[in-house]
């Protein structure tokens, strides 16, 4: 597929965001501060809802290949994720999301697009406003 189809865009979206959120949820699980916590929880879940969503929108669109779940590597129960590592995946995100929507989309895969994307744009701000403030 080339890189201006939008199936395969959505499938690189995804892969993004889902390696973002397993990062956000080894933050969560391993953060010592409840605040940190909460804050990397909450952008967890919205990213976790943005791979549901993307992954029926596949579906939508009748395309029969699974979209690929990697296992996470291991960690070990000191290791933490930094602000820094979040931010960084983020921006990821925001990018695969920018690259998604210079594709041909169609007006509701467009639409769900744009949504999920000022709300993970807003999130890549708190996390570089946290991570300035570390």
């Amino acid at each position: 597929m080339s890189s201006d189809d939008p199936v395969e865009s959505i499938f690189n979206l995804i892969e993004t965001i889902s390696d973002a959120s397993h990062r956000f949820r080894w933050a969560m699980e391993t953060a010592s501060d409840a605040g940190f916590r909460q804050f990397v929880d909450e952008i967890r879940e919205q990213l976790e809802q943005y791979t549901f969503e993307l992954e029926t929108e596949i579906r939508r669109l009748g395309v029969e290949r699974a979209v690929s779940e990697d296992a996470l590597p291991d960690h070990d129960k000191s290791d933490r994720v930094s602000i820094v590592v979040l931010r960084h995946s983020l921006e990821s995100t925001v990018n695969a999301f920018k690259k998604a929507l210079d594709t041909p989309l169609t007006a509701h895969a467009r639409a769900m697009l744009k949504r999920q994307q000022v709300v993970v744009e807003d999130c890549f701000k708190r996390a570089v406003a946290l991570s300035r403030a570390a």
